[in-house]
């Protein structure tokens, strides 16, 4: 189960910092409901359909998880044991207010909170935040510094969409925590 967890978060990591950049430059997304369409497409096309049915893979949107529901979830079943392996919560803003945004990840540290069980299982929060920020640290993250220690090796912030007034570049970046 480790060899696929892997592989998946290297294909997640892969599919944002391409397609899904690719995507956004492209205008192809306008709000969060086209960033899970396009993330769910992405994964599926990238992992393969042979890899999903050999390992006995599921990419589910609105997937049921300790009653919340999780934006999209890759999960293995055998028979009548669900375990996933990777939970995403998506967000697309073009408000400066990050409110929105700490929500979910209070949501993903709730659930790693809930989960001990499942180690393997890796947490994603991707967030596309259209708004001007004069000062960009390579390293921003949505975490607090405690969350950040608390979640060390289960969540990865995917985040994309900021930008200096000064010269439009659009800040896309990886976080692992």
């Amino acid at each position: 189960m480790f060899q696929i967890a892997s592989a998946i978060d290297s294909i997640v990591k892969e599919v944002w910092n391409n397609d899904i950049k690719d995507d956004y430059e492209n205008g192809r997304l306008r709000r969060e409901g086209s960033l899970q369409c396009s993330l769910y497409y992405h994964l599926r096309r990238k992992i393969g359909e042979q890899y999903l049915t050999e390992n006995n893979l599921f990419i589910y949107a609105e997937f049921g998880y300790f009653d919340k529901e999780v934006d999209l979830a890759i999960v293995h079943i055998v028979g009548e044991t669900i375990t996933p392996v990777a939970l995403f919560e998506l967000k697309y803003k073009n408000s400066a207010n990050g409110n929105e945004f700490y929500k979910d990840v209070e949501k993903v540290i709730q659930y790693i909170n809930q989960s001990q069980d499942n180690a393997l299982c890796k947490h994603y929060l991707c967030f596309i935040q259209e708004a001007e920020f004069e000062e960009m640290s390579e390293n921003f993250s949505w975490l607090s510094k405690e969350q950040a220690k608390l979640s060390k090796g289960k969540i990865t912030e995917l985040t994309g969409g900021l930008f200096k007034p000064s010269n439009n570049t659009v800040y896309w970046t990886i976080v692992e925590h």
